[in-house]
Protein backbone atom coordinates (compact mmCIF):
# COMPACT_ATOMS: atom_id res chain seq x y z
CA UNK A 1 0.00 0.00 0.00
CA UNK A 2 1.34 3.73 -0.81
CA UNK A 3 0.36 6.41 1.41
CA UNK A 4 -0.64 9.49 -0.08
CA UNK A 5 0.77 11.56 2.33
CA UNK A 6 4.00 10.05 1.53
CA UNK A 7 4.64 9.43 -1.93
CA UNK A 8 5.97 13.03 -2.49
CA UNK A 9 6.84 13.41 -6.53
CA UNK A 10 9.27 15.52 -7.95
CA UNK A 11 8.10 18.94 -6.86
CA UNK A 12 10.33 22.37 -5.92
CA UNK A 13 10.54 23.74 -2.44
CA UNK A 14 11.17 27.33 -1.98
CA UNK A 15 14.74 28.32 -0.19
CA UNK A 16 14.57 30.16 3.16
CA UNK A 17 16.50 32.79 1.42
CA UNK A 18 14.80 34.91 -0.56
CA UNK A 19 17.30 35.81 -3.58
CA UNK A 20 18.63 31.59 -3.25
CA UNK A 21 17.08 29.31 -6.23
CA UNK A 22 14.27 26.75 -6.15
CA UNK A 23 15.70 23.51 -4.57
CA UNK A 24 13.91 20.76 -6.48
CA UNK A 25 13.19 17.80 -4.26
CA UNK A 26 13.53 14.14 -5.41
CA UNK A 27 11.17 11.53 -6.11
CA UNK A 28 10.27 8.92 -3.45
CA UNK A 29 7.88 6.30 -3.02
CA UNK A 30 7.32 4.40 0.36
CA UNK A 31 5.03 1.78 0.88
CA UNK A 32 4.60 -0.72 3.78
CA UNK A 33 3.84 -4.13 3.84
CA UNK A 34 0.80 -6.02 5.86
CA UNK A 35 0.98 -6.60 9.05
CA UNK A 36 1.93 -10.15 9.52
CA UNK A 37 5.25 -8.41 7.67
CA UNK A 38 6.20 -5.36 9.00
CA UNK A 39 7.87 -3.89 6.05
CA UNK A 40 8.62 -0.29 4.66
CA UNK A 41 9.84 -0.21 1.13
CA UNK A 42 11.93 3.06 -0.52
CA UNK A 43 12.17 3.32 -4.14
CA UNK A 44 13.44 6.27 -5.98
CA UNK A 45 15.77 9.15 -4.83
CA UNK A 46 16.22 9.82 -0.68
CA UNK A 47 17.98 13.04 -0.18
CA UNK A 48 17.68 16.39 1.88
CA UNK A 49 14.12 17.57 0.50
CA UNK A 50 12.43 14.01 1.68
CA UNK A 51 14.89 12.62 4.80
CA UNK A 52 12.08 13.67 7.14
CA UNK A 53 9.31 11.85 5.36
CA UNK A 54 11.19 8.72 5.05
CA UNK A 55 12.47 8.86 9.59
CA UNK A 56 8.81 9.61 9.80
CA UNK A 57 7.57 6.69 7.83
CA UNK A 58 9.63 4.27 9.47
CA UNK A 59 9.30 5.63 12.97
CA UNK A 60 4.97 5.86 12.04
CA UNK A 61 5.38 2.10 10.86
CA UNK A 62 7.17 1.39 14.11
CA UNK A 63 4.52 2.58 16.08
CA UNK A 64 2.11 0.17 14.32
CA UNK A 65 3.83 -2.79 14.25
CA UNK A 66 5.51 -2.98 17.22
CA UNK A 67 7.55 -5.50 16.00
CA UNK A 68 11.00 -5.47 14.09
CA UNK A 69 10.69 -3.38 11.03
CA UNK A 70 12.52 -4.19 7.68
CA UNK A 71 13.65 -1.25 5.52
CA UNK A 72 13.96 -2.42 1.98
CA UNK A 73 16.19 0.35 -0.32
CA UNK A 74 16.09 -2.40 -2.94
CA UNK A 75 14.72 0.12 -5.49
CA UNK A 76 16.70 3.43 -3.79
CA UNK A 77 18.79 5.08 -6.67
CA UNK A 78 20.17 7.45 -4.73
CA UNK A 79 20.78 8.30 -0.96
CA UNK A 80 22.69 11.25 0.81
CA UNK A 81 24.21 11.48 4.20
CA UNK A 82 20.76 13.03 4.97
CA UNK A 83 18.55 9.92 3.95
CA UNK A 84 21.50 7.61 5.97
CA UNK A 85 21.02 10.26 9.16
CA UNK A 86 16.86 9.00 8.77
CA UNK A 87 17.37 5.65 8.66
CA UNK A 88 20.40 5.94 11.65
CA UNK A 89 17.90 8.23 13.62
CA UNK A 90 15.27 5.94 13.07
CA UNK A 91 17.49 3.03 14.15
CA UNK A 92 18.36 4.69 17.49
CA UNK A 93 14.89 5.94 18.49
CA UNK A 94 13.97 2.34 17.96
CA UNK A 95 16.58 0.50 19.90
CA UNK A 96 18.59 -2.81 19.18
CA UNK A 97 17.20 -5.98 17.95
CA UNK A 98 14.94 -7.81 18.29
CA UNK A 99 12.36 -4.88 17.98
CA UNK A 100 14.52 -2.48 16.14
CA UNK A 101 14.68 -2.08 12.39
CA UNK A 102 16.87 -3.60 9.95
CA UNK A 103 17.99 -3.30 6.29
CA UNK A 104 17.27 -5.47 3.68
CA UNK A 105 18.01 -5.72 0.07
CA UNK A 106 20.85 -2.91 0.37
CA UNK A 107 21.88 -1.70 -2.99
CA UNK A 108 25.92 -1.80 -3.31
CA UNK A 109 26.05 2.10 -3.76
CA UNK A 110 24.25 2.30 -0.10
CA UNK A 111 26.03 -0.08 1.50
CA UNK A 112 29.54 1.88 0.46
CA UNK A 113 28.27 4.37 2.19
CA UNK A 114 26.62 2.89 5.62
CA UNK A 115 29.99 1.56 5.77
CA UNK A 116 31.37 4.82 6.18
CA UNK A 117 28.87 6.08 7.79
CA UNK A 118 28.20 2.77 9.88
CA UNK A 119 31.57 1.49 10.85
CA UNK A 120 30.63 -0.04 13.88
CA UNK A 121 27.35 -1.88 12.13
CA UNK A 122 24.99 -0.56 14.46
CA UNK A 123 22.58 -0.48 11.97
CA UNK A 124 21.41 -4.36 10.66
CA UNK A 125 21.69 -5.43 7.51
CA UNK A 126 20.85 -8.30 5.61
CA UNK A 127 20.61 -9.05 1.77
Amino acid sequence: MTVAGLTPSKHTVAPSDPGAAPVVCADMTISFGGPDHPTVAVTGEVDACNADRLRLAILGAAGRHGAQLEVDLAGVTFIDSTGLSAIADAALLLGPLPAGLVLCNVPRHVRRLLAIMDPGRRIEVRG
